[in-house]
């Protein structure tokens, strides 16, 4: 069409404020913007995106300024991140990210920007940023640190020293040569089809020691491993063992043939990291979305100085790493940990920078957990929906439920971990419903729309927008009643009458929403009008003649919103209309 297209876009505009700051109660406060955005032409480029966003989401103070850091693209949409500056200092925690279709048509933005309205001076040499302190903006040093345990943490200081926010950066939770070797695949518990501690306690860690009950659960299996120079070293091309962190332990390298160990051994939790994490991306390669985590991760089996905890990490290269703890049951004997810290690289490799917030946690948390129950459930049926099956549920720590009747907003909480087994059981039951391959995807190109402080609520619309571009919504249906049944809300009431500039109204808007009527449009003039119909995406779908009382049928559209252009000789109009089923 070579008519213009106007896009009603919902822009989140609000201050932005860590919750990580031990010394303040902050509470995020967002305003909605509603703004009609106008192209010539579609929005296809970084600069063209900023341009817009300068003109539209930052007040007129002066030295302000957007920074383009990151984009990604799905073979649907495009996905672009900014970073506000101000005096040409980066504003922490203040970002937009910006949605499009592959076509250049605006999805949705999602807007973290501090509104600053008075200028601030410094004369800091070493800030490094800008940081909200309360209702101010104040210089500030923001350094990535180690702490005394060896986790990587994001520190902002002031001029004085005092500590502003304090972050957790780790997430918790070449040729190969194909051999053969022994794992757990998913774990000991679920293929015996036992809960920890059945049968008298046989059925339990015993301090990591071998016992013959344990080891008959491994089950044979090939992995591909780097072979060179006539020696087999613990690496494949999508992760390669290194030694990060204490216990130390050096990697296996071998020149025999011969990868039979025992679950007491080093080198079992080892080749257990490398099968699951190949296994896993040749089933996401199987259904053709191995465009990302294109990288050689690194692994440490036996890490976290030896306590009950694993993380995905960036190292102080940035390289992403995923570390193992050894206590309690040794985590990297458990797939769905594996997959768990896994999954957590690959989100960072989709949506990098968006993991602040706490609902915004929780579907971090969620999503993985939701991928490491999807591949138990490849092997076994069996507590599928547990998580964790051997290294939580026991007496070192709780593990986590995915098949929880937790709903939104009832259950949503400070503890994020526990939010997520909404997020999560919700995720399972989708899965029940449309199957692994089309969950799994409706999923990670959902993931790509992410951004800071994003809530659940958003992550469900984004679901049905991701069904919608994928699909020509043909999940509509199932993903609608999951939704609903987790208290999300699918679509808004639809007002029977709505005014457009004083000159044009739609008329029977319910009738048409429900299905029963068709839908009218009046004007003041009785002189011809045309409509243009598009998807909520910008997509065209069908024009009227030029008519006194043109009528939209609802039977010729499916579920879903529409923007509705209503033209006349001098002006244009678009206005939003729903089709309900």
């Amino acid at each position: 069409m070579k008519n213009k297209l106007i896009i009603v876009l919902l822009l989140v505009i609000g201050m932005s404020v860590h919750a990580h700051v031990p010394q303040l109660n902050q509470v995020k406060t967002c305003r909605v913007i509603h703004a009609q955005v106008q192209f010539s032409n579609k929005i296809n480029t970084s600069n063209e995106i900023e341009s817009w966003l300068l003109q539209k989401a930052l007040s007129a103070v002066n030295e302000q300024s957007l920074k383009f850091i990151s984009y990604k693209t799905t073979p649907k949409t495009q996905h672009f991140l900014f970073q506000h500056t101000y005096k040409g200092l980066p504003v922490y925690g203040s970002d937009v990210k910006v949605n499009i279709t592959k076509e250049g048509n605006l999805l949705q933005a999602f807007s973290n920007l501090v509104q600053i309205s008075t200028p601030f001076i410094s004369t800091w040499v070493n800030a490094n940023c800008w940081f909200v302190y309360g209702d101010q903006l104040v210089p500030a040093l923001v350094q990535k640190v180690l702490d005394e345990n060896g986790i990587w943490q994001e520190k902002v200081t002031d001029e004085t020293g005092k500590l502003l926010s304090l972050k957790v950066l780790d997430l918790m939770n070449k040729q190969d040569t194909l051999v053969q070797t022994k794992v757990f695949a998913p774990d000991p518990l679920t293929t015996a089809q036992k809960s920890y501690g059945a049968d008298n306690g046989l059925w339990t860690n015993k301090n990591g020691i071998d016992y013959s009950e344990l080891n008959a659960q491994r089950l044979a299996v090939t992995v591909p491993l780097k072979f060179e120079n006539d020696t087999f070293y613990a690496e494949h091309k999508h992760a390669i063992v290194k030694e990060l962190e204490t216990p130390t332990i050096a990697p296996f390298k071998t020149t025999q043939n011969t990868f039979d160990f025992t679950r007491a051994q080093p080198a079992f939790r080892e080749l257990m990291t490398l099968f699951h994490i190949a296994n896993l991306q040749a089933y996401l390669h199987s259904i053709q979305i191995d465009s990302f985590a294109n990288f050689q991760i690194l692994v440490d089996a036996h890490a976290y100085q030896g306590r009950d905890q694993s993380r995905f990490s960036l190292t102080g290269a940035d390289l992403p790493a995923l570390y193992f703890g050894t206590g309690g049951v040794p985590d990297a004997e458990d797939a769905d940990v594996v997959v768990h810290e896994y999954t957590h690289g690959i989100s960072h490799s989709i949506t990098p920078n968006t993991t602040s917030g706490l609902e915004r946690m929780a579907l971090e948390e969620a999503n993985c957990d939701f991928m490491a129950c999807q591949y138990s459930r490849a092997f076994s049926e069996y507590n599928w929906r547990q998580v964790f099956n051997w290294d939580g549920h026991n007496e070192y720590w709780e593990g986590r439920n995915a098949a929880t009747n937790k709903k939104y907003p009832t259950d949503v909480s400070s503890n994020y971990y526990a939010t997520s087994e909404l997020w999560s059981s919700m995720m399972n039951d989708i899965s029940l419903d449309l199957g692994r391959e089309v969950s799994t995807k409706l999923l990670f190109y959902s993931m790509y729309n992410y951004a800071n402080s994003m809530g659940l609520q958003e992550a469900a619309d984004l679901l049905v927008q991701t069904d919608s571009l994928l699909y020509n919504k043909a999940h509509f249906g199932p993903l609608k009643q999951r939704l609903i049944e987790r208290g999300f809300a699918v679509s808004l009431a639809v007002p029977q009458l709505q005014e457009l500039k004083g000159a044009v109204v739609l008329v029977n808007t319910q009738g048409f929403a429900n299905g029963t009527s068709n839908l009218s449009i009046l004007q003041n003039e009785h002189a011809p009008i045309k409509l243009s119909v598009y998807s909520i995406n910008g997509a065209f779908i069908k024009e009227t003649e030029w008519l006194t009382q043109p009528e939209l049928n609802p039977a010729e559209f499916a579920a879903g919103i529409y923007l509705i252009r209503v033209q006349s000789k001098s002006s244009a109009y678009t206005e939003k209309v729903m089709k309900l089923n």
